[in-house]
């Protein structure tokens, strides 16, 4: 993914703000509704940052459940390891952490169960890729989840300069997810992030695509 260089600097404190924390408990729980947790054997979170969504995670997850934490920011997956560093040793052995960046590289082809990604699609430039790479890596009656910014048409949330994705149109992202190779994908609002824009505050919607392999 691209903007590793603004993570990477941001990683340290990133855990400071407790409405990123919020958000992503927020995100954990609509997975934990959206989606059949209890058969997961192996679970990816592409993007995972300092793992916020996947510590409110884990507890929906079997014990037995591997989870790999992967990042293109190098910063980021350093503040993952110094927390595992800290978690008893059962953890160290289920948690993975993994540089990944999949607009360059695969996954191994049906070797999960369940791909997760929060706020980290709309950094990707070629999203139908990605979402092939997801379709690849899951196995037959496997599940992805997308969090992720509504469409922000003037491009409100990030400002100007930001060469990514101002969120999604719902209806485009479900095309996409279909020509990818899932089936039903359902969306959800599960939260809404505030932020101040022209003077006054404005509101950015946050949702859920959850949807199963074809």
């Amino acid at each position: 993914m691209s903007h590793s260089p603004f993570f990477d600097a941001a990683a340290a404190t990133w855990d400071d703000d407790p409405d990123k924390l919020a958000r992503s408990r927020a995100i954990a729980d609509a997975i934990a509704r959206a989606v059949p947790l209890r058969r997961v054997a192996a679970a990816l979170e592409y993007g995972c940052g300092t793992g916020q969504v996947t510590w409110a995670l884990a507890d929906h997850l079997p014990p037995q459940a591997r989870i790999t934490l992967a990042d293109a920011s190098t910063g980021m997956l350093d503040v993952v390891r110094s927390r595992l560093a800290g978690r008893p040793a059962g953890d160290r052995e289920r948690f993975v952490v993994a540089p990944l960046d999949l607009t360059e590289a695969s996954l191994d082809a049906a070797s999960l169960d369940l791909v997760y990604t929060s706020m980290a699609l709309h950094h990707v430039p070629d999203v139908p890729t990605v979402l092939r790479r997801f379709r690849e890596g899951l196995r037959a009656d496997g599940w992805l989840a997308v969090a992720d910014l509504d469409h922000d048409p003037e491009g409100a949330f990030h400002g100007a300069g930001f060469d990514g994705h101002h969120g999604f149109q719902r209806e485009r992202l479900a095309e996409q997810l279909l020509a990818a190779g899932f089936a039903e994908p359902a969306f959800e609002t599960v939260t809404t992030l505030v932020k101040e824009h022209d003077g006054a505050l404005a509101e950015f919607p946050v949702f859920l695509a959850s949807c199963r392999t074809a």
